[in-house]
């Protein structure tokens, strides 16, 4: 299944509750982590993507509409400049911190960096 970048139409994006969150630099990363993530049963409304300049007023939005602690300030603004610089963002639904660590390990070799797990009251830094 192809995975496309969100375009922003005003829609609110969801909580990163329940989701691994990271970035790859590369349109070449971009399609070799999208791969392995469908390879691995992780494919269509699991997978949210954001790039470019809609990518950038989505994460905008969601950094003015929820409450988050400093570590989780720090990954939006970390976000923000990660797709300032043409690089692209993923989220992953996950069922807990087990499925998290697979998909970090599964994509960090491919170029995927700074992912982290956003459970129930607990937000834990998985890559560099």
């Amino acid at each position: 299944m192809v995975v496309q970048p969100v375009e922003n139409k005003g829609q609110e994006i969801s909580p990163p509750e329940g989701r691994v969150m990271g970035f790859v630099n590369s349109k070449a990363e971009f399609d070799a982590v999208i791969k392995a993530l469908n390879d691995a049963g992780y494919t269509g409304s699991k997978v949210t993507v954001l790039c470019g300049d809609d990518g950038i007023r989505v994460l905008e939005e969601l950094n003015d509409s929820f409450f988050f602690s400093d570590p989780e300030y720090q990954f939006v603004a970390r976000g923000l400049n990660e797709l300032r610089e043409g690089h692209y963002a993923l989220a992953v639904e996950v069922d807990d911190k087990e499925d998290a660590v697979k998909i970090t390990e599964l994509v960090t070799p491919l170029g995927g960096h700074s992912f982290r797990y956003f459970g129930f009251w607990v937000s834990e830094r998985l890559s560099k």
